[in-house]
Formats: structure tokens, C-alpha cells, sequence
């Protein structure tokens, strides 16, 4: 399973002003994340979700980056294939370190929202 490369074939076009970001996704039920989560009633996965974070800053910003640390999350209620999601991110950077936050909801309902730390990828 690969959430951040399913993350980004999810993702539409995101909208970007200063540092926050906005984006719409949409999980198509054959993605890989899919697999064993679960069979006859497929759910997002919680990883997926913070990959959709990660995935709509990496686009904003067209860089590539790590999860150092998520240092909070909750989910609150589930997101299933095909749905409509919209993602919206804040960031802060100091140095190599960013700091995100950020929603995933659909159809106003929250699904997960997360604080996390990420660094920047030299590779």
C-alpha cells in the first residue's frame, strides 16, 4: 500500500493563497489503499486521509516532503470511495521544518482533521 502516491491520483486541483491551501479528492474504489479495508464496505483509511494533507501541500508547494510527526488527529466520521472530499491546509516553515494543518470533511461532515510536522525532501 502506497497512501501518498494514491493520495495524489485522488487529488484535483488545488487552490492556493499565501500558505493555506484547498482542495477537492475523490478515491477511486480500485486504489491499491483499498485492499483489506474493508471487503464489501470499503472505507477511507485514517493514513489515506493524512495523506491527502501531505499530497495537497505537496502540490501547493511543488515539493516533496516526510511526515516527521503527527501530533494530533482525529477522525469523526468515515469517508467511502467515490465520495467527494475537500481538503484544507495551513502551513508555517521555519528552516527545513513545516508545520500543517489541516481538515479533510465531506459533505461538511468531518472526517479527519490533523496536526503534523514535516520536513523537506533532499532527494
Amino acid at each position: 500500500m502506497k497512501p501518498l502516491a494514491d493520495a495524489h491520483l485522488a487529488l484535483g486541483p488545488v487552490s492556493v493563497s499565501g500558505s493555506t491551501a484547498q482542495a477537492t479528492a475523490s478515491f477511486r474504489a480500485d486504489l491499491p489503499v483499498f485492499t483489506g479495508h474493508f471487503p464489501g464496505r470499503p472505507l477511507v483509511p485514517g493514513v489515506a486521509s493524512l495523506a491527502l494533507l501531505v499530497a495537497t501541500y505537496e502540490s501547493a508547494t511543488q515539493s516533496s516532503v516526510t511526515i516527521v510527526k503527527v501530533s494530533r488527529s482525529t477522525w469523526k466520521s468515515p469517508a467511502h470511495p467515490g465520495e467527494s472530499l475537500v481538503i484544507q491546509i495551513t502551513w508555517t516553515t521555519t528552516g527545513q521544518e513545516i508545520g500543517l494543518r489541516g481538515s479533510v470533511t465531506h459533505d461538511e461532515n468531518s472526517v479527519c482533521q490533523a496536526v503534523m510536522t514535516l520536513t523537506r525532501r533532499t532527494d
